[in-house]
């Protein structure tokens, strides 16, 4: 269960039950950020800018750009606090900015991040320019950059991992959910590279829209340091990039 409240501006939301049952070392980066947008989630709808307020205006959320920076790892995961607040706007994204922390821990936050939201109009799929909506509710405070270019695929992956796209993996907006995206990332390092466990660093950005029935491939090369590595997420169907990703052990 989940229960969250506005102060000053910012939703601060606390996990427990199921939300953070897990034990500290099976903790993953798709688990972090799913808490993060179910958080997102509630504050957007308790700003009357939720699923069900879009979609009665045509309009619908869909994420482009996400950036996570884990610095340390939690001593527990029942419960955790996840804050989070609208901080602006950069050309056609809304941005909006997470902190993770241990309500039992004085330490800094051992998590956070930062986003990019497309606000998408549901027929033509076309990207509405979203200042109207949020620049009144938002919070000149960011947690990281957000730099105005998207990343650069590679230009060659050293191995390859495929992935079916089911029913359950589709959102409400009728396509793959992006943490989605993060469990095949993570299942591809853990049977191609043999690393299991939480990323210290995650970028990625959204490209285009998967559905079910299809099929996605996870190429990667290591990038620098032997725990680094740049990702490329490519759909089998017709060779389209639908994510590229950087991320760190």
């Amino acid at each position: 269960m989940a229960e969250g409240a506005l102060e000053h501006g910012r939703w601060r939301q606390s996990l427990v039950g199921a939300d953070a049952g897990q034990e500290a070392p099976t903790l993953t980066s798709s688990d972090l950020c799913r808490w993060m947008q179910r958080a997102a989630g509630a504050h957007a709808e308790a700003l009357g800018l939720g699923f069900e307020a879009l979609c009665a205006r045509g309009l619908t959320w869909m994420l482009s750009r996400f950036r996570v920076e884990v610095r340390r790892i939690p001593t527990s995961l029942a419960p955790l606090n996840v804050t989070t607040w609208p901080s602006g706007v950069q050309r056609l994204l809304a941005r909006r900015e997470f902190v993770i922390d241990e309500p039992s821990d004085e330490r800094a936050p051992f998590a956070v991040a930062t986003s990019g939201w497309l606000l998408v109009d549901s027929k033509s799929r076309r990207p509405v320019r979203p200042g109207p909506f949020v620049e009144h509710l938002s919070l000149d405070q960011h947690v990281l950059d957000l730099p105005g270019k998207r990343l650069a695929a590679p230009e060659s992956t050293g191995w390859k991992h495929t992935c079916a796209v089911r029913q359950e993996d589709i959102d409400f907006n009728g396509h793959v959910t992006n943490t989605r995206y993060l469990t095949w990332i993570e299942e591809a390092l853990l049977r191609k590279a043999g690393f299991e466990g939480l990323l210290s660093h995650l970028e990625i950005d959204f490209v285009s829209e998967v559905l079910a029935g299809e099929h996605v491939s996870v190429g990667a090369s290591r990038e620098g340091s032997q725990d680094a590595w740049s990702v490329l997420m490519v759909r089998e169907e017709d060779g389209a990039t639908v994510a590229v990703a950087r991320v760190r052990a």
